[in-house]
């Protein structure tokens, strides 16, 4: 191999790790999800920290239930799963699927409900900060 292939594989290799670091930057922020599962209209606020922690509130709405929690986050930048660990010792990881820079998908691949979660959607957005 000459220099001009390593050189080429190493700079391939330096945008990969600068492109990967750069997804799990994006992550970190204050996301809103309107979701619709199970027969239930409801937000999802979810706060993703640089810190590696979660905070979260599903809320339903006037007259609902609102549902809070904490949790910590990792991210796998080779296959796009985030996990999650909620503070009341369930998992859950998702697929992620940026559609834009403030936007994406999470498919839940499993989480605390088991198969009746497994394959939902969830779309996200930024919340902007004020």
């Amino acid at each position: 191999m000459n220099y001009k292939s390593v050189f080429s594989l190493l700079s391939f290799i330096l945008l990969a790790f600068a492109l990967n670091a750069q997804i799990s930057e994006n992550i970190v922020g204050i996301w809103r999800c309107a979701a619709n599962e199970h027969d239930y209209l409801f937000n999802i606020y979810w706060g993703v920290h640089g810190d590696g922690t979660t905070n979260y509130v599903f809320d339903y709405g006037e007259g609902g239930q609102s549902y809070t929690g904490l949790g910590s986050w990792s991210y796998d930048k080779v296959s796009n799963i985030l996990y999650e660990k909620f503070d009341d010792g369930n998992y859950g990881a998702g697929l992620l699927t940026w559609l834009e820079e403030d936007a994406f998908v999470l498919e839940i691949l499993y989480n605390q409900a088991g198969q009746r979660d497994k394959g939902l959607r969830r779309y996200y957005r930024r919340v902007p900060n004020p």
